[in-house]
């Protein structure tokens, strides 16, 4: 297994667990950071789409399954890139920008 590939399902299968303040731990649910994120986007990815090579490891690593490799267009090796489906409900995590072996994610918070 390559060494990225090991370290995506490390992250992907683990539960987070977060301190609350007081002693205890909770898990975090997705359910419960969807009620504290706005509308607006508060953050921008951008891809360099020329250097992707659709190894999907980004779109593995995203906790909110926003990233899609895009059948509709390719680059100059043939290959379909990554994109991003919805900007606005990105978190800025950078966890697929961690996970690409090539570096063509760029995450900028706004």
């Amino acid at each position: 297994m390559h060494i990225y590939m090991a370290y995506a399902a490390a992250i992907l299968h683990a539960s987070p667990i977060y301190y609350d303040g007081a002693y205890k731990m909770s898990e975090k649910t997705e359910k419960n950071t969807e009620k504290n994120t706005e509308k607006t986007a508060t953050s921008r990815l951008t891809f360099n789409i020329e250097r992707c090579k659709a190894c999907g490891l980004c779109v593995e690593a995203c906790p909110r399954k926003l990233l899609e490799l895009d059948t509709a267009s390719m680059n100059s090796k043939g290959l379909h890139p990554a994109r991003i489906t919805d900007q606005s409900r990105c978190i800025a995590c950078a966890l697929c920008a961690m996970m690409c072996p090539d570096t063509v994610i760029t995450v900028e918070k706004i």
